[in-house]
């Protein structure tokens, strides 16, 4: 994900954050009209912040990977399956 995809999600989670705490400023129970916007709010929300997650993973998965698959400074134990 590129800087730019990164900011824009920043920018979307913002606004989001700000109408959901429009709807709740009421103090009130959500207004039976708001209901379907609100829990859309929620959904997308988990949306966005699944994705950053899975960014995150895969930056970490490949700097994993780089680490794990470079040759080992030992040599493997070898395991001889003839010994009772």
């Amino acid at each position: 994900m590129d800087k730019r995809h990164k900011h824009r999600i920043g920018e979307l989670t913002d606004y989001l954050l700000r109408q959901r705490n429009l709807i709740e400023s009421t103090g009130s129970r959500i207004d039976p009209d708001l209901r379907k916007t609100y829990q859309w709010i929620n959904q997308k929300l988990q949306d966005l912040q699944l994705e950053v997650f899975v960014d995150q993973y895969e930056v970490f998965e490949t700097r994993l990977l780089q680490i794990f698959d470079s040759t080992p400074s030992f040599q493997p134990k070898e395991i001889n399956d003839d010994l009772p």
